[in-house]
């Protein structure tokens, strides 16, 4: 999984990323542990755009991604306040 993004993660804003893989899957965003988006990434690479919360500033934003075969990528980014 790679990840590219022009700005990183922060509080109050939205983050733009696409995630490359080399197989189709899933996606998972968190805060600190906590879900907050899922979704299929059917033909990668794929483009979504996350709402940061306001409150979610000196958190970890974690992006997640699991293949069919059930191969797990992850990625932890420091969310800016």
């Amino acid at each position: 999984m790679q990840l590219d993004f022009k700005s990183p993660p922060t509080a109050g804003r939205r983050f733009v990323v696409t995630v490359t893989a080399a197989a189709p899957g899933e996606i998972r965003v968190l805060i600190q542990g906590r879900v907050i988006r899922e979704f299929r990434c059917p033909d990668p690479p794929c483009h979504e755009e996350i709402r940061i919360p306001k409150a979610a500033g000196g958190k970890t934003l974690t992006i997640q991604y699991r293949h069919r075969s059930g191969e797990l990528n992850s990625e932890d980014l420091p969310i800016s306040s």
